[in-house]
């Protein structure tokens, strides 16, 4: 959606910015990505009422909340504008039905792109360079259990697309919006501020594959490039190469041997380890239950087996025995310490495999955080961000690495850039956002965000939250999460039987607490006993 201005301000729905146009020096106002999605819905409507119904199915849409979420969404955009919701200018509650716009609104058309092909596409924030989308390729046998592959083949060029520094490439979130339904091409480039659109399918038959795939001009609409490949499965990762160097040199007009290379770092392994490793990554995208984490474990393992040099089956295993020691090993010491020198163990094979691979190194650094080792975990999530900052994901691992080693002012910086360049990012980015903001002293915005999201994203670091709620006075909610933190407390303690539930939150401060300033952990606590837990 294109720039707008409601009465004096000036609202960039991409950056979820506002600024008064009144007051150019003062800084912007950024707000959440569901109040930016409310109020774009709002726009829209163009002053007509919206209702509260079409309102939460728009913007909340899959996801099972109460209307609460819209009414602190609506109190974010208040807050913002410096609206009274006593005397509204800018935002009107219709009694019983819904809101609409109450200022002027003037949405201006938008930017004119270029028609010939070869033309950089590209926003001011790309740095001139051609921004393109990689749609979910589609899954021509519909069978819904070889999702996964077409699913699995999507990301990886995506991954391999975002190493070149030549191209800006939308988000695997961004892109995967559009999974389930069909794709107006300029309406994907107007909502994703790209110029190129990647598309296909594939079809996967015992060991062969059959790709097909087509380079969009999104604004024209014609096709730069199409080619239909037909291989055997051992050549796979040769091909996702060839697809991949194709539209590099397509759009940027030439592509250095070099820059091919580097991007060709990761190791090729042998497709059956390959096909077990996308079945890992596609069950680690489910709900983090016990059944689902135990899953991964099974096929990284399975990926391992089949191939003993393939990096991507122990960086995943890795990941995966610490998200189990989460669910299962709360309270035992013993087994908690072993799945994390596991953890590490597979890590380091990982990186050994392949040093350069960004999601390798973030592997390894958060073993290396799970033992406190500040300065190695430092370097290793450093490096995994210095060598893919594309990476949304990878980069917010960078976000919480720095927000844990106690620099949480650079990781709301950092959090709030990869946000804005990341329509449609999954909640966890918000969460992340808010935990850097508390800890950076900016309790009340983190809270703002926080209220945002529904329970399961804030489970993370509940402890946080809880006192986060407490520090700016919100005593109901910090009463309601203090609730779920201790039934967590005592629905998956594994240790000794009995154990109050102070021994509980000592032995989480120990072993899940890794903050780096001991003034951190002071605030946290100072939060969970104004909400009357015992820290």
């Amino acid at each position: 959606m294109q720039a707008f201005t409601l009465g004096d301000w000036r609202v960039d729905p991409i950056t979820r910015s506002l600024k008064h146009e009144g007051e150019p020096t003062q800084p912007s106002t950024r707000v959440g990505n569901k109040a930016m999605g409310v109020l774009q819905a709002l726009v829209e409507a163009g002053g007509s009422v919206v209702t509260r119904k079409d309102l939460m199915d728009r913007v909340w849409a899959n996801t099972t909340v109460g209307e609460e979420v819209l009414t602190h969404a609506i109190a974010e955009l208040r807050r913002a504008f410096g609206d009274n919701p006593r005397a509204p200018r800018y935002i009107g509650t219709v009694q019983k039905s819904g809101y609409r716009l109450l200022a002027p609104l003037e949405v201006f058309p938008p930017a004119q792109a270029g028609q010939r092909i070869g033309e950089v596409h590209a926003a001011a924030d790309r740095g001139g360079r051609p921004a393109i989308a990689v749609l979910p390729f589609a899954n021509p046998s519909g069978a819904p259990e070889q999702a996964y592959f077409s699913d699995g083949i999507t990301e990886d060029i995506i991954t391999e697309l975002a190493r070149f520094p030549t191209l800006a490439v939308a988000a695997r979130n961004s892109s995967f919006k559009y999974r389930a339904k069909p794709a107006d091409l300029r309406s994907v480039a107007r909502e994703l501020d790209i110029g190129y659109v990647l598309e296909g399918s594939v079809r996967k038959v015992d060991s062969r594959v059959r790709i097909t795939a087509q380079l969009v001009d999104s604004d024209s609409g014609r096709h730069l490039w199409a080619e239909r490949y037909d291989r055997h499965l051992g050549e796979i990762f040769e091909l996702q190469d060839e697809i991949v160097a194709t539209i590099v040199a397509t759009l940027s007009d030439q592509i250095a041997s070099a820059s091919l290379a580097q991007a060709r770092r990761r190791p090729h392994g042998h497709w059956r380890a390959y096909d077990h490793y996308l079945m890992a990554r596609h069950c680690s995208q489910l709900p983090r239950t016990v059944q689902n984490v135990s899953r991964v474990v099974d096929f990284a393992e399975r990926a391992i087996a089949a191939d003993p040099h393939y990096a991507a089956g122990y960086g995943m295993l890795s990941n995966a025995i610490r998200w189990l020691a989460v669910l299962t090993s709360f309270g035992d010491s013993r087994a908690t310490e072993a799945a994390y020198a596991r953890a590490r163990e597979n890590a380091l094979k990982a990186k050994e495999l392949s040093p350069d691979d960004a999601r390798m190194l973030r592997a390894l650094g958060w073993s290396y955080l799970c033992h406190r080792e500040y300065g190695e975990a430092e370097r290793a999530l450093r490096r995994a961000f210095e060598t893919n900052p594309h990476d949304g994901d990878v980069t917010m691992a960078w976000v919480t690495a720095l927000t844990y080693l106690g620099r949480p002012e650079e990781a709301v910086a950092l959090a709030e850039r990869t946000i804005a360049r990341t329509p449609h990012h999954p909640d966890y980015y918000l969460y992340d956002l808010g935990e850097a903001r508390f800890f950076a002293g900016d309790t009340a915005r983190a809270v703002a965000l926080f209220e945002q999201l529904p329970d399961e994203e804030l489970d993370e670091c509940l402890a946080a939250v809880i006192a986060a709620f407490a520090l700016v006075g919100s005593r109901a909610d910090a009463r309601r999460q203090a609730e779920r933190y201790c039934e967590e407390l005592r629905s998956a303690w594994k240790g000794i039987p009995g154990a109050a539930i102070a021994k509980r939150i000592a032995w989480e401060f120990q072993y899940r607490h890794v903050h780096r300033r001991a003034e951190d952990i002071a605030l946290i606590k100072k939060g969970l006993h104004m909400a009357g837990l015992p820290a």
